[in-house]
């Protein structure tokens, strides 16, 4: 069963087009639970429970083996429920109407790739900007003479009294040569790049809507899941207590029946009364649950969370 629901639910794991990625997570997150649940039941309860009982019988005495084995195996049976409460992970959270949209606002991925777009826009905003700034380069250049350049001088050029014909050598450059450079430049007159900048001042303005148009979206969508489900849950107790009726009337009916008063077919009609109110019942229960999931993508929450909500309809 666990193995094909996994196979099931691969097609929306590995799903890319539109709306993908809250299906995607949403198959993952069930990939992972019922692989690692299959994985307790069939390898690491029956080890843990196999060793135990190996120690058990190594180091205990015959006399009190029993006894031992009872206390032991509630241990076990403790512990393990311990440690698959732990490892499930359920919470509950409590969440009124103002603090859902704080969280819709925080934490839809829908909103945060739309703030994306905006910080995005922002920086095009800055880059255009930048064109019409003035650029500073400074740059620098070592050059290291292992032979510094000669040149050859009559040396009549430094004594007129010298040789004609001799010639003297006189160093060209230095052995360690420094030069910096450092431009400054001021752009003037730009008009090519006004379209540049109008055009990333529009994409801004046009980003920051979008996410206004979003926001408001998904604020609607979000009270009418939240009012679904509080009228969901007005309807499942209203079930609740129609039934807890029925079935003290049904019980009353059984009594006066034993004692003569009523036909089976009073009992009868009485036991029809309490089977027809349980379908309403499932369907105000499954109906609070869809509209608890919904709010869990909505908010991007865990979906082992259970949610409760502190406003009422009435």
């Amino acid at each position: 069963t666990t193995l094909a629901m996994v196979i099931g639910m691969l097609p929306l794991a590995l799903q890319t087009g539109s709306g993908g990625e809250y299906n995607s997570a949403l198959a993952w997150v069930l990939i992972g639970g019922l692989t690692s649940s299959m994985i307790f039941t069939l390898f690491i309860v029956p080890a843990i429970y196999l060793e135990l009982d190996r120690i058990l019988k190594r180091f205990s005495k015959k006399n009190i083996m029993n006894v031992q084995k009872n206390i032991l195996e509630k241990a076990v049976v403790t512990g393990l429920f311990m440690i698959l409460t732990t490892i499930n992970g359920y919470s509950q959270t409590t969440l009124s109407l103002k603090e859902t949209e704080s969280k819709l606002r925080s934490n839809n991925i829908e909103l945060n790739i739309q703030k994306k777009d905006i910080q995005k826009s922002e920086y095009g905003v800055k880059e255009a900007q930048s064109i019409y700034l003035p650029s500073l380069n400074l740059s620098g250049n070592y050059n290291r003479n292992i032979r510094p350049q000669v040149f050859f001088l009559p040396a009549t050029f430094f004594d007129p009294t010298a040789d004609s014909k001799e010639f003297r050598s006189v160093n060209a450059s230095a052995k360690n040569v420094y030069q910096t450079n450092l431009t400054l430049s001021v752009p003037l007159l730009q008009f090519e790049n006004k379209p540049i900048l109008e055009n990333a001042q529009l994409n801004k303005e046009n980003a920051y809507l979008a996410l206004k148009t979003l926001e408001n979206q998904k604020l609607a969508e979000l009270r009418k899941i939240y009012f679904d489900a509080l009228w969901a849950k007005a309807q499942h107790d209203f079930w609740i207590e129609n039934l807890k009726r029925q079935s003290r009337i049904l019980s009353d009916v059984r009594q006066r029946l034993e004692q003569g008063f009523l036909t089976e077919a009073d009992t009868l009609q009485a036991y029809v009364q309490v089977e027809n109110l349980k379908p309403n019942l499932i369907k105000a229960k499954n109906a609070y649950t869809l509209a608890e999931n919904q709010l869990k993508l909505l908010l991007n929450l865990p979906s082992q969370e259970s949610l409760q909500f502190s406003d009422s309809l009435y």
